[in-house]
């Protein structure tokens, strides 16, 4: 990485620290603000379709794909960890243990902690199960991945697959594993040719930027960390477009200045003849 480019990168990661820092702290103040966040339909489905699967007795597969810690994809494998949690706490009165899948042997702990922590939030921590956690061989677009997850799916009868992280093309057979049994599918991936098929085979996709936001829409009452997390996504969202379109009108004024001059001075002339006859039309009828 160039020099100019691990300052920018710093640079960024500084000003988002100081604005989730700052809109949290905000938020923690202001206890009766409430904020009107655009819809996703995945996550207004989700807690519906959790709430099925606990009357009908099926459990719900959630999938951290290739995510790991201290790799690439740890922010990825965070954020699924960050969607299952709500999801899990809220599936834990039931008798089926959810099914948690993964490829990577790092996201192993973060995967049972995170299942620990929901079914102790909800004080049914005898209700746990180890083995709902499953680990399935790894590797670049791991197809005996993709293979023991479509098993497993056929096997535990689950209503509905949520998978997100690092995919690539193998995400098709979860997809098509999950059609086949008559599961709902939400999908999203890190990887541009899995997110590409996510988008076609999903019914519900999670678009990019979206799964690192579960946090704000999944749990009943959100906290200020994660709101603010949100609005300050939104914001640098809103700086890069100002930027590129800074970008891209100083470019265009370089590149053409002077065509540009020569506009503008035609305009201004024609501007200054026509408001010149009309005072010169004034003063003949005065």
């Amino acid at each position: 990485m160039d020099p100019l480019t691990s300052v920018f990168t710093l640079l960024v990661l500084l000003v988002t620290f100081v604005l989730i820092t700052v809109v949290a702290q905000f938020l923690r103040r202001q206890r009766r603000l409430r904020l009107a966040l655009r819809p996703i339909a995945a996550y207004r489905s989700m807690p519906i379709l959790v709430s099925e699967a606990v009357e009908s007795e099926r459990p719900v597969h959630i999938s951290f794909g290739g995510s790991g810690l201290g790799l690439e994809s740890t922010i990825s494998a965070l954020a699924v960890a960050d969607l299952m949690y709500p999801l899990v706490e809220r599936a834990s009165v039931a008798r089926q243990t959810p099914l948690i899948t993964l490829s990577d042997p790092t996201a192993l702990g973060l995967a049972q902690g995170t299942l620990i922590r929901a079914y102790r939030r909800r004080e049914a921590l005898g209700a746990y199960r180890s083995p709902a956690v499953r680990w399935y061989p790894q590797g670049p677009r791991s197809l005996a991945f993709a293979a023991g997850v479509g098993g497993a799916l056929a096997d535990e009868d689950a209503n509905m697959s949520v998978v997100g992280g690092r995919f690539g093309p193998e995400i098709a057979f979860i997809g098509e594993a999950a059609y086949r049994y008559d599961q709902t599918f939400f999908a999203q991936s890190d990887d541009l040719d899995g997110q590409a098929i996510a988008w076609v085979m999903a019914g519900r996709p999670l678009l990019g930027e979206e799964l690192y936001v579960a946090g704000a829409y999944l749990p009943a009452k959100p906290s200020a960390l994660h709101l603010s997390q949100l609005l300050a996504m939104d914001g640098l969202r809103l700086l890069v477009v100002v930027a590129i379109l800074l970008v891209a009108a100083f470019t265009v004024i370089r590149e053409y200045f002077v065509q540009i001059a020569i506009g503008l001075g035609l305009l201004v002339l024609l501007v200054g003849v026509y408001y010149g006859l009309m005072f010169l039309r004034a003063r003949r009828r005065g």
